[in-house]
Formats: C-alpha cells, sequence, structure tokens
C-alpha cells in the first residue's frame, strides 16, 4: 500500500487499521509507504524513526542519467555536451524536479548558445513550474513559520542555529520550535562546523528553496 503526499496522520488513519490509541496494526507481512513533507506526520501516524528514511538529491550519476533522459532521449550527453550538461547538474543540485523541467526545455536544442542562456536564468530566477511546486509547501506553513524561514533564506544561512534562535526569541518568537519545525518539514538543514569539541549547528537551505525566499 502506498499513500503518497500525506499531511496529516487523520489520513493515515482513515485508511490503515490503528487501535484506540492510534497505533498501527498491520500484519508482519504487509508493507506500507508513506511519503510525507513532514516527519512529524510520520512519527504521530505511528512510523517508528528508523523505519523513516529521508530523501537527499540524486547522485551526480543518476542526475545526469535523469537530465540527459528528457534533455537527449537518452541517459548520456551527446558529443560536445558534456561540460553544459555538467554546469546544469550543478545548478540543479541533484533536485529531479529541476532535472526534468529543464531537460525538457532543452530538448531538441542543439544550440549551445541558447543552452548558456538557460543556464544563466536558472542561476539568477527559478523556473515557474519549480516555483509552483515549492511554493506549495511554504504556503502550508504558519505565520510565524513562513517568516522564520524568510530570515533564513535571506540572513542566516551558514550562519550558527544557536545565534539565529537567539534573535528570534528576542523578537518574540519561540525560535527553537519554529526551526525544529522547518526541520522536521525538511525546508532547512543542518551542518555541523568546527572542530571537537567545540562542535558548531550551522543553517544550510537547498539553493532553490533560497531562492524561492529571497
Amino acid at each position: 500500500v502506498i499513500l503518497d503526499d500525506v499531511d496529516h496522520q487523520d489520513q493515515v488513519y482513515a485508511l490503515l487499521p490503528v487501535t484506540d490509541k492510534g497505533i498501527l496494526t498491520l500484519p508482519p507481512s504487509s508493507l506500507i509507504l508513506i511519503t510525507s513533507r513532514d516527519t512529524n506526520v510520520l512519527t504521530r501516524s505511528g512510523v517508528q524513526e528508523p523505519s523513516i528514511y529521508k530523501l537527499t538529491g540524486l547522485s551526480r550519476e543518476h542526475s545526469r542519467e535523469l537530465f540527459c533522459s528528457h534533455a537527449f532521449c537518452q541517459p548520456h550527453p551527446l558529443s560536445g555536451f558534456e561540460h553544459l550538461v555538467d554546469q546544469f547538474l550543478e545548478a540543479c543540485s541533484g533536485l529531479p524536479l529541476s532535472l526534468k523541467v529543464f531537460g525538457a526545455l532543452l530538448c531538441g536544442k542543439t544550440n549551445k548558445s541558447y543552452w548558456k542562456e538557460e543556464l544563466k536564468e536558472l542561476r539568477k530566477t527559478l523556473h515557474e513550474d519549480i516555483q509552483k511546486s515549492l511554493q506549495v509547501s511554504y504556503d502550508a506553513l504558519r505565520r510565524e513559520e513562513q517568516q522564520i524561514f524568510l530570515d533564513i533564506a535571506c540572513f542566516f544561512i551558514g550562519e550558527s542555529r544557536d545565534t539565529a534562535i537567539r534573535v528570534w526569541d528576542a523578537s518574540g518568537w519561540n525560535g527553537s520550535r519554529v526551526f525544529q519545525s522547518l526541520l522536521s518539514k525538511c525546508l532547512v538543514e543542518m551542518h555541523i562546523g568546527g572542530e571537537s569539541p567545540h562542535y558548531i549547528y550551522l543553517i544550510r537551505m537547498h539553493d532553490h528553496l533560497r531562492d524561492m525566499g529571497r
């Protein structure tokens, strides 16, 4: 059974058997796949943490295959386009939607100048289809979450998480709670920097999410 794009645990409860305490009751042989933008939805639905798999961007090899299958109708670049393809792969950062959108946009185009112009456009602004897809996640946020998301996109990428939380708390927001919520929705990421024992948690965000926020 596959439940796709679940955004509330009630959707799981409506389709799968649960106890009065909200615990899933499935035969051992059952295989259930649930996709969601929010890991909290999964845990509240009874999914155990070890069973949650967080998707990352595609590998370089898989990105090339996906992009080329749309741009050239084959899994590898045409001769002479290798460097341009690599530049598009870097700009798309492993995001399948971007790879498909721009691959399809370039399909049948053999003028390298056209490719270079589209590459400039990709680096400058988000394509409308990508913007619409990412906007769904932003629009679903509460007002406080939206504000902190925008703060991160504009000011706090690469900055210390703890510093950012202190700024938000001083502004009257519950910075820690909201940041954790954005983290669970995969709208921000954390990277460990510094050296032992003085590690710091640095805030990261996918380039496309950053561009949308700005």
